[in-house]
């Protein structure tokens, strides 16, 4: 039973538009993104960068989304040590798939941040429309 009272804001309304908020900010088509988690061989190139969105660590391993809605999943240990959950990352892959380089994108997640922070306040205003699966 949901506990309710006429002058306490129910918190449980707003996980439902803070999962909205996270999925715009992960840069993906408007279209359902693609969770289905690829190979990081399929998006590494020889020594290429990639722009990829740190969604959550699960124990020893990082699930980051790439702006195409590719998951991929790293190491966690190869990750700079001050990255969190949200944060957008260079990652720096070699031709093996192995993780070269790793660095937060300070100036990117901020923007993304403060996109996240706009539409999160449009959403309580009712300025914008949430969609809904009926």
């Amino acid at each position: 039973m949901l506990f309710t009272h006429s002058k306490i804001f129910p918190l449980y309304v707003l996980f439902p538009l803070f999962t909205v908020v996270t999925l715009a900010l992960r840069l993906v088509p408007s279209s359902e993104p693609n969770l289905s988690a690829a190979p990081v061989a399929e998006i590494a190139k020889p020594t290429t960068v990639h722009t990829l969105t740190l969604d959550r660590i699960e124990s020893e391993w990082a699930v980051l989304y790439s702006a195409s809605g590719q998951t991929v999943h790293l190491p966690a240990a190869e990750l700079p040590s001050l990255a969190a959950e949200g944060d957008i990352l260079r990652v720096q892959m070699s031709e093996e798939s192995a993780v070269v380089e790793a660095q937060i994108d300070w100036e990117a997640t901020r923007l993304a941040r403060n996109r996240s922070r706009t539409l999160l306040q449009e959403v309580l205003a009712g300025s914008v429309s949430v969609p809904t699966n009926d």
